[in-house]
């Protein structure tokens, strides 16, 4: 027994899919400009609350030290392409992870798989950049916790450890050798546990722009929850901004990045009717009101996913006896081959309504 129940659910049976978790993808880890001293080759680390599920949380960045071609250190903190990366090792893990032998999740790739699938989708990185990117990914760290009211105890983090813990490569030097990149222990936990929902990788992808992406993301998690699965929802953009942990100092400009990373999920169909109104202080715009009506083509995309789900949980409970499994559980080969057909009959049904 070779497989694994966990990584045989995880994976998708195409390359357009891919999956996310909602604390750990949603929380605010990326910063999209660090501010620095001029000269000053050292950041400070960042913070942010943020909601999630009813409740409020902090994550804390602190920012990797690199070096650059001179050996010259500098602190970098991960931002949009560090993002852009991560969505792709994530989309790669969804065709193949591995196991380690305490429970590490390990996905293989190579510099050359990178580069090429950026290049579909029409993003242009160098072997010198994506590399950055990697190394920002290992060397910055996250923290995650809840808060608590003052005079609370402050409860341990959820998480602390930076997206890629261990990055190995085969060949430094041959963009084509193999390597491998340990995913972050919050991520892992979820994946054993069943805590992740499938999202349309092929469609984000053609999402332009980080914070029009989280929006995707945001929106595709929020809809595979059965009780949340409506056509239509209201949305403040203060709290898009919140989530996302926007870090534009004016607010006017803030509102103005929301309204067009809505306008562009529209134009890609996601969205198929949007009202927005303004919410005023004197005469002072100071927050939008959002009435969305998501795209039939949208809507049939979330209910396979969260037929998918479905399948999942009774996967896991024919075979551990619950549908959080608490452990990696060993399988047959027959038995991953067997959720992957069921996989694939449940996205054959709906293929004639999925993007091409």
């Amino acid at each position: 027994m070779n497989d694994v129940l966990q990584l045989s659910l995880f994976n998708t049976p195409d390359k357009k899919h891919t999956n996310y978790t909602a604390l750990y993808d949603l929380a605010p880890r990326f910063v999209q400009r660090a501010e620095r001293d001029a000269d000053q080759p050292y950041l400070t680390r960042v913070t942010r609350e943020f909601p999630f599920n009813g409740e409020l949380y902090s994550v804390t960045i602190y920012p990797a030290r690199v070096a650059d071609n001179k050996g010259q250190e500098w602190d970098e903190l991960p931002g949009d392409r560090e993002a852009l990366i991560e969505d792709v090792l994530r989309r790669f893990a969804a065709e193949k992870l591995a196991l380690g032998e305490k429970d590490e999740l390990m996905v293989p790739f190579s510099l050359y798989q990178i580069d090429q699938e950026l290049r579909r989708h029409k993003h242009t990185l160098s072997y010198t950049e994506i590399k950055a990117a990697l190394s920002i990914l290992t060397g910055a760290k996250i923290e995650i916790s809840r808060v608590v009211q003052p005079g609370q105890k402050k409860p341990k983090p959820v998480v602390h450890a930076s997206a890629l813990p261990v990055l190995v490569y085969k060949d430094d030097n041959d963009p084509k050798a193999m390597s491998y990149a340990q995913f972050n222990p919050l991520l892992a936990h979820a994946i054993r546990a069943l805590e992740f929902e499938q999202v349309n990788y092929e469609w984000m992808m053609q999402v332009r722009g980080a914070l029009p992406r989280w929006i995707f993301k945001f929106a595709s998690l929020l809809l595979a929850d059965s009780e949340r699965y409506s056509d239509s929802i209201h949305l403040l953009a203060s709290e898009l901004m919140k989530g996302y942990g926007h870090s534009r100092s004016r607010e006017r400009d803030a509102l103005s990045d929301i309204e067009k990373s809505i306008k562009k999920l529209k134009d890609l169909k996601v969205i198929a009717d949007v009202k927005a109104e303004g919410i005023k202080e004197g005469r002072v715009k100071t927050d939008i009101r959002f009435t969305i009506r998501f795209s039939e083509k949208f809507m049939e995309d979330r209910r396979i996913a969260r037929d998918i789900g479905q399948h999942r949980g009774k996967e896991a409970l024919r075979v551990t006896g619950r549908q959080r499994p608490e452990t990696f559980h060993r399988i047959s080969s027959e038995e991953a081959a067997r959720i992957s057909m069921d996989r694939r009959q449940i996205a054959a049904e709906a293929a004639p309504t999925q993007l091409q």
